[in-house]
């Protein structure tokens, strides 16, 4: 590809990003607060017309208190901003907000640190809509009071279940440490622990629990690269009704990622490896369930792989959507400075890649959500006060 097509396509996304946003298929969330390190846009999750953003920085009630904004699609198209989530505990340093996760009228909101050295601070908080209001439901707290490190690494829901991850682990144990922690409602609708999982690999195989993801009788908890040259592997757990228990029914290994984000979607898993490739230029992978093995399918890498580009550093999936993030090369410039937001689709008979979102941000793409052909992008970092994209991707 010669440099007039690059010329072409950087100016033709950039008037699509710029564009009004009556004209354009973008939509920019600004943060509701104007303080630099909010951290708004560290975490995001969308549902239908409704989506969350996370705020960890927020000083709600003190520094780094947090906060999460809930966003309603309004006739127009465009998103308001209906709901501020607080717990009925903050504090301050509780980073509430650091991950969200949203499905139909129930909204999960982890507060995390992951210093061991105040292990019971953390928590997931579970908020519910009843009218017009987000009520908060209920408070989860590490059952093991940091055991297997630090909880609320990662949470998922889906249904009338709830997954949530710690990591880190205990440095005495000789396993990966890490554990899920799978939750379900009683008669009285309360929320109580019906599941522990860990690791049952050793510690060089990875660090279990950095992510996870939820979707019907079906769960999967990554254990993340420990070391440089120890690739990390996803564990798949699936239920079975007849004695009501998980039981590992897969794996996925020689992952190479650090922190190694994951997505479920049904019978496919897709993977991202941004230490992968030639001079570690990343790359996505997606598995998929045939015959009770996990098979790779496909191999995701943007038409343009720049060395040490990260990409692969978070994904989605959803149907026959792939989104995956990256950094991109800018023009005439020989190293990375932009993270931007691949878009993959699959036609007939391939995947192919769609188009590059890229605002010209190094903090693009901090997290990433994507529903019914919509993606939810965001920006955060200490340096501003961050920013959310809604983008028509289909």
């Amino acid at each position: 590809m010669n440099f007039r097509v690059l010329l072409l396509m950087f100016l033709w996304c950039g008037w699509m990003l710029m564009a009004p946003p009556a004209q354009s298929q973008i939509f920019k969330i600004p943060s509701p607060d104007t303080l630099a390190g909010n951290f708004f846009g560290s975490s995001v999750d969308m549902d239908g017309d409704t989506m969350v953003v996370g705020s960890s920085g927020s000083n709600a009630c003190g520094p780094n208190s947090g906060a999460a904004y809930v966003y309603r699609r309004q006739e127009n198209n465009t998103w308001k901003l209906s709901a501020t989530l607080q717990p009925t505990d903050c504090q301050a340093e509780h980073f509430f907000g650091k991950t969200v996760a949203i499905q139909n009228n129930r909204i999960l909101v982890a507060a995390f640190r992951a210093s061991f050295n105040q292990r019971d601070s953390n928590g997931v908080y579970i908020f519910e809509k009843e009218g017009d209001e987000w009520v908060q439901k209920q408070r989860l707290i590490d059952p093991n009071k940091g055991e297997f490190g630090a909880f609320g690494s990662s949470v998922a829901l889906h249904d009338d279940r709830i997954l949530i991850t710690a990591a880190g682990g205990n440095p005495s144990l000789s396993q990966a440490g890490g554990a899920g922690y799978v939750y379900e409602p009683n008669d009285s609708r309360r929320w109580t622990l019906a599941a522990t999982l860990v690791s049952d690999t050793p510690r060089f195989n990875g660090v279990f629990g950095t992510s996870c993801d939820i979707q019907g009788n079906r769960l999967v908890i990554s254990s993340s690269a420990a070391a440089p040259g120890s690739p990390g592997r996803a564990t798949i757990y699936d239920y079975f009704e007849a004695d009501r228990s998980w039981k590992k029914s897969g794996t996925i290994g020689s992952i190479a990622s650090f922190f190694m984000p994951l997505d479920l979607d049904g019978d496919r898993i897709l993977v991202g490896e941004s230490k992968a490739g030639k001079s570690e230029s990343g790359r996505a992978r997606l598995f998929e369930l045939r015959d009770s093995k996990w098979i790779e399918t496909t191999v995701f890498q943007p038409q343009l792989p720049y060395a040490y580009g990260a990409f692969g550093s978070l994904v989605a999936m959803r149907n026959d959507t792939v989104l995956i993030v990256g950094f991109d090369e800018q023009l005439e410039r020989d190293k990375n400075v932009d993270r931007v937001l691949y878009v993959f689709q699959k036609g007939p008979e391939k995947w192919s890649q769609k188009s590059i979102l890229d605002v010209g941000s190094p903090f693009f793409g901090s997290s990433i959500a994507v529903f019914g052909g919509q993606a939810l992008v965001g920006e955060s970092s200490e340096r501003s006060f961050g920013a959310a994209y809604v983008v028509q991707i289909n």
